[in-house]
Parts: structure tokens; sequence; C-alpha cells
């Protein structure tokens, strides 16, 4: 167990990192992340269930979940190198970066998520014995995630490998899983107050919008393309939040470290 990390100072540094950056972060997010997620749920969610949906659109599903995806990769690595100073010379330079390192940030990615796979088929399988089996399994899933939190900065601003990246990841939060699951929690328990009063408002103003227009003769309406707006802009906002916010826990654990 290494010395005792403050994880406090972590937000104060990624307020500081977005206030900064907002600049450059908020088009590389829009254009990475939003606008595919907006498409994607225009043409795929939503969208079918209305029967004026276009005929073939589902055939776009698959190239707009793959950008979805690669998006979140890219967006991932640029705010990482942006906020631990491992950004190249030109925003361009860095993009070009990102996704050169998309199939590792893929790998470790899938990674991360594979301890929560068997209690999420557990617990959507419903029923007490599927209940009984998944709620100990996520647990469990969750620490080896919180354990795995700093494997994409790892590889990300250290050039490591997928296994290398684990690896150094579970040696720096040996000791520190609580103070680093409770700092995400904190996090995610602030920006899930702020998603459920905004999409409340955003409701609110939807359905008073969808009044005054009246319903869509095609497609989406401007209240439908409204609330899809919001969702996918706060979904944006939380992936850029997050990634800041990991990347300073990332250097506050290797500063403790001496690494």
């Amino acid at each position: 167990m290494g010395p005792p990390v403050a994880f406090g100072p972590a937000w104060e540094a990624t307020r500081d990192v977005l206030n900064r950056n907002l600049p450059v972060l908020a088009p590389v997010a829009a254009a990475f992340l939003f606008l595919p997620q907006l498409l994607l749920a225009r043409v795929g969610g939503l969208a079918a269930t209305d029967r004026a949906a276009e005929p073939g659109s589902t055939i776009l599903l698959l190239p707009l979940l793959a950008a979805a995806v690669v998006g979140q990769v890219v967006v991932q690595v640029f705010a990482t190198l942006l906020s631990l100073g491992a950004a190249r010379p030109t925003v361009g330079a860095t993009l070009a970066a990102s996704f050169a390192l998309v199939p590792r940030g893929l790998m470790v990615s899938f990674v991360q998520s594979l301890p929560l796979l068997p209690p999420a088929v557990l617990l959507a399988s419903g029923g007490t014995a599927g209940t009984i089996m998944g709620l100990p399994l996520l647990a469990i899933g969750l620490w080896v995630l919180v354990r795995l939190l700093p494997a994409f900065p790892v590889m990300a601003v250290e050039g490591a490998g997928v296994v290398e990246a684990v690896e150094r990841s579970w040696r720096l939060t040996a000791g520190r899983t609580g103070g680093l699951a409770g700092s995400l929690a904190l996090l995610l328990l602030g920006f899930l107050l702020l998603l459920l009063v905004t999409l409340a408002a955003t409701g609110i103003l939807a359905s008073l919008v969808g009044a005054l227009t009246g319903p869509a003769r095609e497609g989406w309406g401007l209240a439908r393309w409204l609330e899809a707006s919001v969702q996918c802009a706060l979904s944006a906002a939380l992936a850029v939040v997050l990634s800041v916010f990991v990347a300073m826990l990332y250097g506050r654990l290797r500063a403790a470290a001496g690494s």
C-alpha cells in the first residue's frame, strides 16, 4: 500500500483544465460525441417508432454506431493528453495521435467493461436467482472497474500496451480503491442531479414547443429534436468531464507512486 493520496483537489484540477481548454474541448466533443450520438438517436432510437421513418434508414445504424464508439475513444484520449500536458503542438496533431490510439483504447475499454458483463446479464435476466447472484457480482465488478480506472490514461500518456496498462493501473490503485470510488461517486452523483433537473426542464419546454408547433408531419418535430439534443449534449459533457477527472486522478496516483 502506497502513501495516501488526497483526491479532493482532483476536482479543482479538473475544473481548471476545463476552464483553460474549453475552446478546444467543446468543438472536438461536438464533432466526435454530440453529432454522432444525435444522428444515431435520430436514425435508430426514437425514429424507429416513427411510421414516417425513411425506408432503408437502418442501413445507417452500423456506421453511426461505429462512429459514436470511435468518437468516444478519440475524445477520451484527446482530453487525457490535453489534461496531462501530453498534447501535441497543434490540435490537429493531437487529434491524429488520438485516432492512432483508437484500437488500443477500444481494447482497454473492453477490458474495463468485462467485470460488469456477468452481473449485467444476470440482473437483466430477472427473477430472484438472477438478482441474488447478480448483486454480489456487480459489487465485485465495480470494485475491479475502479482498480482499472487509470488504465486508459496509462495507455494514452505512457504509451503502454493493454496488458501493461492494466497491470500498472492495478499497482497504482492498490490500497486506494475506497478513495477512488468515493471521488467518482461524488462526481457522478452531482452530474445525476444536474441531469435530472435539466431533463425535467427540457421536458417541460419540449411539451410547450410541441403544443405550439403541433405534431410533426414527418419524422421528428422540433420538440423531439430539442429533447434529443439536450440528452446528447449532456452525454458528451459527462464523457469529457469524466475523462479529465480520471486523468487528474491518475496524475495524483502517479505522483504518489513517484513515477
